[in-house]
C-alpha cells in the first residue's frame, strides 16, 4: 500500500453494508477495507479486504495498539488520508474506531471520521473514553434534517449517506497534492460540510501578470453564487501572494456572492507550482 494516498475503513454493521457502495467511485489511489467481529457479516460484504477484530474490546487502552503489529501494516506508510466510516452508537464500534484511529495516526495519516447519525459532534465525543482529538482530525456527521428527508425510509437514508460520504472522500482526495499531503485544515472543511445540502468545489491554476484573477475565474463554478459559506485556499511555490492579488480575488468574489457569506481564508506552499498560483474554492449551501 505504499503507493496509495488514502484508505477507507468501514467499521461495524452499517459500514459493512454501505462501504462497498460508497467506494463505487472513480477515485485513484484509494483502497477500502471493512472490519467487524462477526465472521458472517464480513463474509456477506462484497469488499475484498476484511479484518476481524476481537469481540471484546472493552478493555481497550492507549497502550493496546503496541501489540497490533499486523494491523499497522494495513495502513499507508506514505502521507495520506484514512476515512473511518463508523457508527458510534454501540460500544464495540467506538472501541474499534479508537483502535484504528490510533493506528492511522501512528502512520502520520490525516484521520477523518464519517458517521451516519444526525447529532452534534460534541455528543459523539462524550461517548469516547479516549480524547478523539488525539487521533481524529475531523468528524463529519450525516445530518438527515438538512437533506430534506422527512420519511423513515431506511434505504433512502442509506443512499443519502452514501452520497454524503462519497462527496467528502472525493473532495479530500481531489485536494491531496502531488506529494500525498493535505494542506487545508480538515476542521475548516468540516465547517463547510456541516449543515450544507450541497457542497461544490473548484480548483484552478494560472500564471502570468493576471494569474490570481485568472485562477479564481476558472475555479468559480456555476451555482457557487448561491452559497452561504465558503473556503478559499491559495497556494504558490514560495507562499508569495501579494496584496494586490488578494484584492483582485476579493473583488471578484464580492461581485459574485453576497456580502453576508462567511469566507474562510487559507494559504499554503506547493513546490510543483513554479510561477503559478493555485486557487481552491469550496462552497456550501
Amino acid at each position: 500500500m505504499d503507493h496509495q494516498k488514502s484508505l477507507v475503513v468501514g467499521i461495524g454493521d452499517f459500514a459493512c453494508q454501505s462501504t462497498e457502495t460508497i467506494l463505487d467511485i472513480e477515485t485513484p489511489d484509494t483502497d477500502v477495507l471493512v472490519c467487524h467481529y462477526k465472521s458472517q457479516t464480513l463474509e456477506n460484504t462484497g469488499v475484498s479486504r476484511k479484518i476481524k477484530l476481537d469481540e471484546n474490546l472493552v478493555n481497550f487502552t492507549d497502550n493496546s495498539i503496541n501489540s497490533q503489529k499486523t494491523l499497522k501494516d494495513l495502513f499507508p506508510h506514505k502521507p495520506g488520508i484514512v476515512f473511518l466510516i463508523t457508527d458510534l452508537k454501540d460500544e464495540w464500534s467506538r472501541k474499534a474506531t479508537a483502535l484504528l484511529g490510533q493506528l492511522a495516526k501512528g502512520r502520520d495519516q490525516i484521520t477523518i471520521a464519517i458517521i451516519p447519525q444526525s447529532q452534534e459532534t460534541d455528543e459523539y465525543y462524550t461517548r469516547w473514553e479516549i480524547d478523539p482529538g488525539k487521533f481524529i482530525d475531523a468528524v463529519f456527521p450525516f445530518e438527515r434534517k438538512y437533506l430534506g428527508l422527512n420519511n423513515k425510509d431506511e434505504s433512502s437514508d442509506k443512499n443519502q449517506f452514501v452520497s454524503f460520504a462519497r462527496n467528502i472522500i472525493k473532495t479530500f482526495t481531489n485536494l491531496t497534492n502531488q506529494s500525498g499531503t493535505f494542506a487545508i485544515d480538515p476542521g475548516d472543511l468540516g465547517t463547510i460540510f456541516q449543515g450544507s445540502s450541497q457542497v461544490l468545489m473548484g480548483k484552478a491554476s494560472a500564471d502570468g501578470e493576471n494569474r490570481a484573477l485568472d485562477a479564481i475565474r476558472k475555479a468559480f463554478k456555476n451555482k457557487m453564487d448561491a452559497c452561504y459559506k465558503a473556503l478559499l485556499f491559495l497556494e504558490t511555490k514560495n507562499k508569495e501572494v501579494i496584496m494586490d492579488e488578494v484584492g483582485e480575488i476579493t473583488d471578484y468574489l464580492q461581485s459574485r456572492i453576497a456580502e453576508s457569506v462567511s469566507i474562510i481564508w487559507g494559504s499554503g506552499v506547493d513546490q510543483h507550482l513554479e510561477n503559478k498560483i493555485r486557487v481552491t474554492i469550496i462552497t456550501g449551501k
